[in-house]
């Protein structure tokens, strides 16, 4: 929190009716030095200042995230060019200058015939997010903690604050050799291990927040604020803290308790003695053990004093931390504080997950009353690597990217047992190379995997069935074998000799070179320059040119070409009789060109029931009008993840939008003009992935959202009104 005096203090917290009749005047300056450019008030657009500060957005507390400050205002009558330029934001009351911060322009977007500029602004901590790489090459190891922080802002060209945290003073060594590197992550690494969060100050300089456990900073009266929304729980106490060098590994811990915070995978401790990673463990537990706080929400007055990590206490009712706020407005500011967070930890917390080790032995030997696992593993250089783990659990070759460059070799041998399987393998990661057995009550599976050569081979045997699969570039044969049947199935299968496949229930097929001799063939598809015949039954499939079909059977009397992939229907229409009365072209598309009573203008297709389906990708229809009594969208939950609430200004992109006239090219003037967006001109918000059409649901909820704006607006012009009225 910043140190102004109790009386300023206090005079936010009542800036409102009928402690005053109208708000104390307050001036917004942001001043530029290269070139020197002052904006004030009169220059900033009513309603336009929104600045957005977190210090953790997880669903959980997470240690050592580094969030950046984000402001977003808009200018009137502004001729300079902003981008990329750094201003210093204040406020002054009363005589008084509070700072807001020091930002650098990120987009300065001209409207309105280019008399407003929309611009969008962050703060340092957006310096840190740049490859790093060369940096880190470039360090004399080893080193330490603090040195290597600092070092880190040098070269970033971000201001730091002196500090001394509990793990500073760790040697650092050269653990990793990457091809990049992101400074960011670099810096949560690091500020993870303290058990902090970093941020950046008013004054531009990297803080390190340490969350107080017993200071409450400020208390906020409940006439200051309009609703408090919280949970009925506090979070759990942080009562556990382990530190791992990786998945498996016992790692350091610290305390004894059930809501256990993890740390993984931080490239800082890898390779670390046990006696080593203990101390950091005990270190970094005294920030972060016995950590709680009730999850709120909060919608009050601006108090600028404020800071993202103070703890508070608002009215009589709840006290816990600002992890997030949102100020908006110039003279009536507003203020929305929340602290989001679960009950208990749900997950492990691991800030890099790409990073691996770069030298060392390992012996892993996991044990519970579930599970015992033994991983031995031995390597000697390796950089940014993924690898599937486990591998390939459903017996398909899994994509993955590998980058090898450097890689010396790894070498690794795994052995898992549980009350109900047993699974083996070893790794040859330099090599490429991996093998795999899993035995069950029921079943065992074999499995060899070559990725250098993109191969795979699989044998597995259960109590009904033997079958084989081997895969190269993506081809596939397999052989399946049951008391009832086998089945094989391979793009080529080579068999010598001559073949007779007898008691078949209509007789004999016997297949001799170039000659098939049967009574019927049914077939899903049949590959010829042309078929002629008397009926062709329920399933037809087409390759290539053209197939002629003269038939009483149903409404069958066409004339059918395929022309690169495209089937046309030059003569009469075609009838599905099998339920559920439905065609079905893969990856094709089908052309009407009409019959005796349509036009080649005027085809179509009609499905009278059942369903037409695209199983991948669009159904488009070009040129046509899509006509249904109810047209609905999936939003199920079930359906959805990574969701979280929409906090842009729908107005705002509602009021950038341009709505056009038009006709669609193959239109002419007896059609009547259209009233829509342009794909071009419109925000991504509402755009599909190919870029060539619209969400119409995206275009619905914005609505709905603006809609929701205008009745905030509204009901704040109308507590103004009974305010004036009283």
């Amino acid at each position: 929190m910043l140190n102004i005096t109790t009386e300023l203090k206090d005079l936010y917290k009542t800036d409102y009716l009928p402690y005053r009749s109208e708000p104390v005047q307050k001036d917004l300056k942001f001043t530029f030095t290269d070139p020197v450019l002052v904006i004030d008030n009169k220059q900033v657009v009513a309603g336009s200042f929104d600045l957005q500060e977190s210090l953790n957005s997880s669903e959980d507390l997470v240690f050592g995230s580094c969030e950046a400050a984000c402001l977003k205002v808009k200018f009137a009558d502004i001729t300079e060019e902003l981008k990329g330029k750094t201003f210093t934001l204040t406020q002054t009351v009363n005589g008084t200058i509070i700072n807001l911060g020091i930002f650098t322009v990120d987009s300065a977007i001209e409207q309105d015939s280019r008399r407003f500029l929309e611009v969008t602004a962050y703060d340092n901590m957006r310096k840190f997010d740049k490859d790093v790489v060369e940096w880190y090459e470039s360090l004399t190891f080893p080193l330490t903690l603090k040195a290597m922080r600092e070092s880190l802002c040098g070269n970033c060209g971000v201001e730091f604050e002196d500090s001394d945290l509990p793990n500073d003073g760790m040697t650092v060594t050269k653990t990793i050799s990457n091809n990049t590197l992101n400074g960011l992550e670099v810096l949560r690494s690091i500020e993870q291990l303290n058990g902090a969060l970093g941020h950046i100050g008013r004054d531009g300089k990297l803080q390190h927040k340490i969350l107080s456990k017993t200071v409450v900073d400020d208390t906020i009266p409940s006439g200051s604020y309009k609703t408090l929304k919280y949970e009925k729980y506090s979070t759990k106490p942080i009562d556990k803290l382990q530190i791992l060098q990786e998945d498996g590994d016992i790692g350091a811990i610290v305390g004894t308790g059930t809501n256990c915070y993890q740390i993984q995978d931080n490239f800082l401790v890898y390779g670390k003695s046990a006696s080593a990673l203990q101390t950091i463990a005990d270190n970094a537990a005294t920030n972060i053990l016995g950590i709680t706080y009730i999850p709120y929400t909060c919608d009050m007055l601006g108090l600028p004093y404020l800071e993202v990590g103070d703890r508070l206490t608002y009215g009589n009712v709840i006290t816990s931390y600002i992890l997030g706020r949102n100020m908006k407005g110039i003279q009536a500011i507003t203020d929305s504080t929340e602290a989001i967070g679960n009950e208990e930890i749900v997950q492990v917390t691991s800030i890099n997950t790409e990073v691996k080790q770069l030298r060392g032995k390992t012996n892993v030997l996991s044990r519970d009353v579930e599970k015992m696992e033994s991983t031995i593993t031995e390597f000697d250089k390796q950089i940014s690597v993924l690898l599937p783990g486990p591998w390939y659990p459903d017996g398909s070759l899994f994509p993955c990217l590998n980058n090898m460059t450097n890689l010396e070799y790894e070498i690794n041998s795994r052995i898992t047992q549980t009350a109900k399987e047993i699974t083996t393998e070893v790794n040859n990661v330099s090599e490429q190379l991996n093998t795999q057995i899993n035995q069950t009550a029921t079943s065992i599976t074999a499995q060899v995997n070559n990725l250098s050569a993109n191969m795979n081979a699989q044998f597995a045997i259960t109590d009904a069935e033997i079958s084989t699969k081997v895969e190269k570039n993506g081809i596939i044969s397999s052989i399946n074998q049951s008391a009832e049947s086998i089945t094989i199935n391979a793009s080529k299968i080579n068999l010598t000799g001559y073949a007779t496949f007898s008691g078949l229930s209509d007789g004999t097929t016997v297949i001799n070179g170039g000659c098939i001799k049967t009574g019927t063939i049914d077939s899903v598809h049949i590959n010829s320059a042309t078929i002629t015949s008397s009926m062709i039954g329920d399933c037809l499939g087409i390759d290539t040119r053209s197939i002629i079909v003269s038939s009483t059977y149903g409404d069958v009397y066409n004339e059918v070409n395929v022309v690169n992939g495209v089937i046309q229907l030059t003569r009469g229409s075609v009838t599905s009789y099998i339920n559920p009365y439905s065609i079905t072209l893969n990856g094709r598309s089908v052309m009407c060109y009409g019959d005796s009573a349509k036009s080649v203008a005027t085809g179509y297709l009609t499905l009278s029931s059942g369903t037409l389906t695209a199983d991948t990708g669009s159904l488009w229809i070009g040129q046509n009008t899509v006509k249904a009594e109810t047209i609905t969208q999936t939003s199920s939950r079930k359906c959805k993840k990574n969701i979280t609430k929409f906090k842009k200004s729908a107005l705002d992109i509602i009021n950038v939008s341009d709505i056009k006239e038009f006709r669609y090219k193959h239109e002419d003037r007896k059609h009547k003009k259209h009233v829509g967006v342009i794909v071009e001109e419109s925000n991504d918000i509402i755009v599909n992935d190919e870029r060539n059409a619209v969400d119409l649901g995206a275009m619905t909820t914005l609505s709905w959202k603006a809609i929701q704006e205008l009745g905030e607006e509204l009901r704040q012009c109308k507590e103004l009104i009974q305010q004036y009225c009283n």
